[in-house]
């Protein structure tokens, strides 16, 4: 399937949005499909970290097994799915611009029907979701955490 691409700029500081970001533990605070988040592997955020994300389809819970493919610091994050319901693979792209920080989406899909149908959609709830809270940069106390 043609790649998804994306973008949008956050009014956060550059190393924030970037240390937030490639941290999908986070995902939880900004994603409302996610319920749990959590890092299942050992060390930093680069290549070969894993986190496992879960949400709620028809009230059971459904587990997805993320793998980072590619991490450079301050610049890009990259994962794929290693497990669960959907073969895709994401990636953020980091730029510092004046007032903030860009952020490129990319997502890829396996050609399945169900997920043919879906990416567009898929796309376009990442795009508002960014957009709307800023990926959860602008959430109250975050500030706080720095």
């Amino acid at each position: 399937m043609k790649p998804v691409e994306s973008g949008v700029v956050i009014k956060q500081p550059f190393e924030l949005c970037v240390a937030y970001l490639s941290d999908l533990g986070n995902d939880v605070e900004w994603r409302r499909e996610w319920v749990a988040a959590e890092k299942t592997s050992e060390g930093h955020a680069g290549v070969g970290a894993r986190y496992r994300l879960t949400t709620e389809v028809l009230g059971r819970p459904a587990t997805t097994v993320y793998e980072a493919i590619a991490y450079e610091p301050n610049r890009v994050a990259a994962w794929r799915a290693a497990s669960g319901p959907l073969p895709l693979t994401f990636s953020w792209t980091f730029e510092g611009v004046e007032g903030g920080t860009r952020v490129s989406m990319r997502y890829e899909m396996e050609m399945r029907a169900l997920v043919r149908l879906a990416a567009p959609l898929l796309a376009r709830m990442g795009r508002r979701q960014l957009e709307g809270r800023g990926a959860g940069l602008e959430a109250e106390g975050l500030n706080e955490r720095r």
